[in-house]
This record gives structure tokens, sequence and C-alpha cells, in this order.
């Protein structure tokens, strides 16, 4: 992340990059929930393979390696614990969040 703050040029990028993965991944995983109630697995494996894309290339490797077992997982039709996953996967995200908010922070101290 470092990098790419450091090579772009417009103040809001490194902001609207992360609020947008933040934004965008807490739907993800509340389509999850929806899917996982209706015991939809395509949209599950869709939404988990569109989680585990941008989490690797946000740099929030933690949780892209998390969700790429559980999608692997859904893909081998291994679902018996799945619910279990999923809220291991809210945990997870909200590490991540906490984390790339205290990154913002910093950037944001250090540009001030």
């Amino acid at each position: 992340l470092n990098d790419l703050a450091c090579k772009n040029k417009y103040a809001g990028f490194m902001d609207d990059l992360i609020n947008g993965f933040l934004s965008d991944t807490g739907n993800l995983i509340t389509n999850i929930e929806h899917a996982l109630k209706q015991h939809d697995y395509s949209t599950i494996q869709s939404c988990l393979h569109t989680i585990k894309g941008s989490a690797h290339s946000i740099g929030a490797t933690s949780l892209g390696c998390f969700v790429s077992l559980i999608h692997d997982s859904t893909r081998k039709r291994v679902n018996h614990n799945l619910a279990e996953l999923i809220t291991e996967l809210k945990y997870e995200f909200k590490q991540t969040q906490s984390a790339l908010v205290e990154y913002l922070a910093e950037l944001d101290s250090s540009v001030t």
C-alpha cells in the first residue's frame, strides 16, 4: 500500500481505494450471509472469489488467504461448517478493517 500511496498524486486516492474495498467487502459478506440462508452456494462462491481477489490486490493477505480456504471448501462441496467459517470471515474482516482504518489515519497524519 505504501508504494501505491507514494506513486499516486491524487490525495484522496488511498482513502477512496480503502474505503471502497471496505464497503464492497462488507456488502459481499452480507450477500454471503443471505445466500447461506437460501443455500445458494453459487452466489457464495462468486462473492468469495471477488473478496479473495480484491483482498490480495489491496494487500490484505490474511483475509485473502482465509477467504481462499473457504472458497476452496465450497468448490469441493465441503459445506458442513460453512456457517462457522462465515462467522470467522466476519471476524477476519473486522480485523482487516481496523488495520486499514489505522493505516489511513497514519497516512493522513504523515501528510499533514
